[in-house]
């Protein structure tokens, strides 16, 4: 089995297995590919295909955390253009 359900909290969340879990190193290394920056549309858009259905499903009032925000904390950003508040947490840019 590829994924596990979060069972002991009975909430919806999957998640990956941890034999499948990539090196910190080779994380960096991938992350580091890549600009995920605000300025950039497409990137928008397909976050936004996460983010819009999230949006409809949790209250206003909700706060949310971008686990593995990275640097830029795009994600963060787009939902408190709409109104959302939260935190970022990433361990590899340290915050």
């Amino acid at each position: 089995m590829h994924s596990t359900r979060c069972g002991p909290f009975h909430c919806l969340a999957t998640g990956l297995s941890a034999r499948y879990f990539i090196s910190t190193c080779a994380e960096r290394t991938t992350c580091g590919q890549h600009q995920s920056t605000l300025k950039d549309e497409d990137y928008r858009a397909f976050l936004q295909k996460l983010l819009k259905p999230l949006q409809k499903r949790a209250p206003q009032a909700a706060k949310d955390l971008d686990f593995g925000s990275g640097p830029g904390s795009t994600i963060s950003i787009i939902l408190r253009e709409q109104g959302f508040s939260g935190e970022n947490y990433d361990y590899l840019y340290g915050k």
